[in-house]
């Protein structure tokens, strides 16, 4: 029996392309076995997210995280929220992307992770490898059981060989040391 796909879009700022989203969504991704959540952590949006999302009966999860955050920090607990909340406590495949992204193919995630427990848009900046947290597909069942889950972190900062720092996502490049690279690719 193959695993479901959670599809999930962490909307926290930026409201105008979420129309477009699940549009794009219905369009290529409305399968048997996909099912499209946003993950509303909107400050000032929020009720017009939820608007939005009923009116195109799409599921809602509320993030309510501490607005006093800078804006980088609030969207960096908000993916924490995410990984702690939802991919802790799943065993389906999960596809993250950005609220800003669109689809324009059916993606067969099945075949994707056929062989693979998690596929990327890898960055490579200041001397690191790590993932680009706009568009992640995982098995949620493997990052749990393996313990990988813990090294998890797709949105920390770190300095790299170089002494110079990353940007959002370089602390990943623990995460992909730890996971055999058998088990990860992108595409």
């Amino acid at each position: 029996m193959s695993k479901k796909l959670k599809i999930f879009s962490l909307v926290n700022r930026e409201v105008k392309y979420t129309r477009l989203q699940i549009e794009s969504f219905k369009k290529h991704m409305d399968l048997p076995g996909v099912e499209f959540i946003i993950i509303n952590g909107s400050i000032d949006h929020r009720d017009e997210v939820n608007q939005i999302c009923n009116d195109e009966g799409i599921k809602t999860e509320q993030y309510f995280g501490n607005t006093g955050l800078s804006y980088l920090d609030y969207g960096c607990s908000h993916y924490r929220w995410f990984v702690e909340n939802i991919v802790r406590k799943s065993s389906d495949h999960a596809l993250l992307i950005h609220p800003d992204m669109f689809f324009i193919n059916a993606i067969d995630h099945t075949k994707l992770l056929s062989d693979k427990k998690i596929m990327f848009i890898p960055r490579y900046h200041v001397g690191l490898l790590y993932i680009w947290e706009g568009t992640v597909l995982m098995d949620c069942e493997f990052l749990n059981s393996s313990g990988l889950i813990d090294y998890f972190d797709i949105v920390g900062f770190m300095k790299g060989p170089q002494g110079l720092w990353s940007d959002a996502g370089g602390v990943s490049s623990i995460f992909l040391e730890k996971m055999s690279p058998k088990y990860r690719d992108w595409e």
